[in-house]
C-alpha cells in the first residue's frame, strides 16, 4: 500500500509539473528530520520498510502469545519468551528478505 502511494503522488506530480515531496527528495531540503546529525542517520534507517517489519512481527508475535497461552494452556512466562523470540525471528528474517528484494541492482 505504501508503494502504490508513492507511485500515485508522483504520477499527479508528474501530471501537474510539480516537483514535489515524491519525486524530489534530499537532504537539503529543510525537514526537521534532517536537522542535526544525530537525527539524520536516524532518519534514514527509519524508513516504511523497517517499521512495516516492526508491526506485523509485533503483531504475530501477540497473537503466537495468544495462541500459546489459552490454546495450549501453556505457563505465561514460557509463552513470553516464545512468542517474543518469534517475533524477533520473524522480524529479522522479514526485513531480511525485504532488503534483498528491494535493494538497487549493481551498477545503478
Amino acid at each position: 500500500m505504501c508503494h502504490d502511494f508513492y507511485v500515485t503522488g508522483a504520477a499527479l506530480e508528474s501530471r501537474m509539473g510539480l516537483e514535489g515531496q515524491f519525486t524530489y527528495c534530499n537532504e537539503k531540503r529543510p525537514f526537521a528530520c534532517y536537522a542535526g546529525s544525530a537525527k539524520r542517520p536516524l532518519a534514514r534507517a527509519v524508513n516504511d520498510k523497517v517499521t512495516s517489519c516492526l508491526i506485523y512481527s509485533l503483531v504475530f508475535a501477540s497473537w503466537f502469545y495468544v495462541g500459546l497461552r489459552f490454546a495450549f494452556d501453556l505457563h505465561p512466562g514460557k509463552c513470553i519468551y516464545w512468542a517474543s523470540g518469534g517475533g524477533i525471528g520473524l522480524a529479522v528474517i522479514s526485513a531480511t528478505f525485504l532488503h534483498l528484494l528491494t535493494r538497487k541492482p549493481a551498477g545503478v
